[in-house]
């Protein structure tokens, strides 16, 4: 069998083969393959598109469509019919943009962009305060305040020699338009250490008078900086941070700022131990003042920098017009930097007053004038107002009109508190019918106060029932609203017959001994009745009620739920009570249509205590509060709470320690 060990190996050599020449060819297709063109997302839309070309006059920037970099320069393009946006981006030039609107059915689109080179500019910054700095064969200029900037630099070949007493630094450097700075020759120092970063954008590079100088830029470490300069690496952002480490000096911080302009930044420091305190403030010209003395240096491009021995400085800063910021404390090491951020703030010249606590819709005037009105919340804001002693009204119906005086200082003073007083409303009654004797209840509440006919009384606003009865079984009653600020006249007559205003049918109630016959309650510790879940629980009673009276609570911290107006599953109103609000919802056909929150200013109880009293079309709803019975809801209504019940959703357990529900 010899030659079927034969066949079956030339059989594996040609498999083998047919695999390795598929993985080749692979290969070769990959590389020959053209890159996908990159597209913007919106002309991946499946719409009808308008071919566009767009170029730049002069080679070398990027191109970009709508915010998104195009493949190539120039760049031929398919963009939905609509506005767009063209830029071309170059360092050293002037970001070149044009809008442009592609319209279907005119040809192809020619877009030509055109950036314009900036001009060079020169950054010169020192530990020495004064000197002088010459530029080719111009006359010397003054250097004064730690900090200088040159610009007008025209193509070519340039010399800068910095002098200050015995100090000296020379610079050769060469400028073409858009093009990076180039240092011709290392800088030359005397008795200064110079570091010089030229650049255009992310491009620069950096050369240092030290001979062993080591770079780190954040955490990138570069190494040794040769005498011809070292690249930097592409710099994303403006401000950098960069540390510079010696033998003899050690460890040394510098700041520096790239642009897309080409520049030139030069730092020149003595070989004195000293550290850096970095001021920022935003705003430019502002005086730094350390350890009590004027440093004469000033702020640029709201930044400066101020060389100092290691140590703790204090330090402020002053600019005319502007409130002097708290003073700032600085700890120096050698050749760190310590950064300190002040924010100058123009002084005020008019004053403003916010408000607190008022009603809302109150109207707040000046002088007559109004000038605010109060928010839902109670709070307003009044502004441009001159600084000195203010008189300030309120007025709000069903309020009595409130007046403060104000001292307001330049700029935002303290909140006013502008609590009102409700206004008090007022009851006439007048009876017809002699020996009548007048009583008054507050709807929710059983007390009865004893009144005067035809002699005003001033009450708090809300609902009341009057009664008048005399000797002879004679009754009559009414309910008035009142409201605030106003007076409301109840006229009774007091007849031959009894006037009677309820039902005459003996009143009847509903206990918790009805619920525990109910199917799915129970009976529970101490009395109560308990039902888990079941949804809608209608109370075991033909029809609605003039008083319903109960205690309840639930597990897991749910609200206590019951309903009124019940007609179906799909149409009543919803009750919620929680340690925070009473809310009422109307549900109509299932939907919510309307809603009323009323907060509760209590303390999370264990139990609800809930009362709910039908008189004369209003249903109010109050709450065992503190020991006190709280109004929290009044509803209007024609045919009494109509069908009472609990909701009781999903595994929730409610719990009935008291009720009590009077019907007729």
């Amino acid at each position: 069998m010899d030659w079927t060990k034969q066949l079956f190996g030339v059989l594996s050599g040609l498999l083998a083969g047919l695999a390795l020449m598929a993985a080749l060819f692979a290969v070769l297709r990959a590389l020959w393959t053209p890159a996908p063109t990159v597209v913007p997302a919106k002309s991946k839309l499946s719409q009808k598109t308008v071919p566009v070309t767009i170029r730049s006059a002069v080679a070398g920037p990027q191109i970009y469509v709508d915010g998104e970099r195009c493949a190539a320069n120039p760049c031929t393009i398919s963009l939905l019919p609509g506005l767009h946006e063209a830029e071309a981006r170059q360092a050293g030039h002037q970001t070149a943009m044009e809008d442009f609107a592609a319209q279907p059915g005119v040809g192809d689109l020619q877009i030509e962009l055109n950036p314009q080179p900036l001009e060079a500019e020169v950054e010169i910054t020192s530990e020495l305060m004064s000197g002088t700095l010459r530029r080719d064969d111009q006359p010397a200029m003054r250097f004064s305040g730690g900090s200088a900037r040159l610009g007008d630099l025209k193509p070519g070949p340039h010399k800068l020699r910095f002098t200050s007493g015995a100090f000296q630094a020379d610079f050769e450097f060469e400028t073409q338009p858009g093009a990076p700075v180039r240092i011709t020759a290392p800088p030359k120092t005397r008795g200064l250490r110079a570091i010089a970063v030229a650049g255009a954008g992310p491009v620069g590079r950096i050369w240092v008078t030290d001979k062993d100088a080591e770079l780190t830029i954040g955490a990138r470490e570069l190494g040794l900086v040769p005498e011809e300069g070292l690249p930097l690496p592409a710099l994303t952002g403006n401000v950098h941070k960069f540390v510079l480490r010696t033998a003899k000096l050690g460890e040394s911080t510098f700041m520096f700022e790239m642009s897309e302009r080409p520049n030139v930044w030069i730092s020149l420091r003595s070989n004195r131990k000293l550290g850096t305190i970095l001021i920022q403030t935003g705003e430019d010209d502002a005086k730094v003042i350390v350890d009590g003395k004027d440093a004469t240096t000033r702020t640029r491009r709201g930044k400066a920098a101020i060389l100092a021995e290691p140590g703790m400085h204090t330090v402020a800063v002053e600019k005319p017009g502007f409130l002097s910021p708290p003073e700032r404390q600085a700890k120096v090491e050698l050749g760190g930097e310590a950064t300190l951020d002040f924010r100058l703030e123009p002084i005020p010249t008019r004053a403003m007053l916010p408000i607190q606590g008022a009603p809302p819709g109150a109207v707040f005037t000046v002088n007559g004038k109004a000038l605010a009105t109060a928010g839902a919340d109670g709070t307003a804001s009044i502004g441009d107002l001159t600084p000195g002693t203010l008189t300030l009204a309120a007025r709000r119906e069903g309020y009595a009109p409130g007046r403060w005086e104000v001292k307001l200082g330049a700029g935002r003073n303290e909140a006013l508190r502008a609590t009102m007083t409700r206004a008090p409303a007022t009851l006439r009654i007048h009876v017809t019918g002699a020996g009548a004797r007048l009583t008054l209840r507050k709807l929710g509440q059983f007390e009865e106060t004893p009144l005067s006919a035809d002699t005003p009384v001033t009450l708090a606003e809300g609902a009341y029932t009057v009664t008048a009865t005399d000797g002879k079984d004679r009754r009559a009653s009414t309910q008035v609203r009142l409201e605030a600020g106003r007076e409301t006249t109840a006229t009774l007559s007091l007849g031959a017959a009894p006037v009677v205003q309820e039902a005459a049918a003996p009143a009847k109630q509903v206990t918790l001994e009805d619920w525990v016959r109910e199917p799915g309650w129970r009976q529970v510790n101490g009395g109560a009745v308990a039902r888990d879940g079941g949804g809608i629980q209608l109370v075991p009673a033909p029809t609605g009620a003039q008083t319903v009276q109960f205690t309840a609570d639930t597990t897991g911290g749910q609200p206590v739920r019951w309903i009124t107006h019940y007609r179906d599953n799909l149409n009543y109103t919803l009750y919620e009570f929680s340690c925070d609000a009473l809310e009422r919802v109307d549900i109509v056909g299932g939907k919510r249509v309307a809603r009323n929150r009323s907060p509760v200013s209590s303390r999370r109880a264990p139990v609800a205590r809930i009362r709910m009293v039908q008189q004369a079309g209003v249903l109010r709803t109050s709450a065992l509060i503190g020991g006190q019975w709280v109004d929290l809801d009044t509803a209007e209504t024609s045919n009494g709470t109509g069908r009472f019940g609990f909701y009781v959703p999903g595994r929730d357990r409610l719990v009935l320690r008291e009720f009590r529900y009077d019907y007729r």
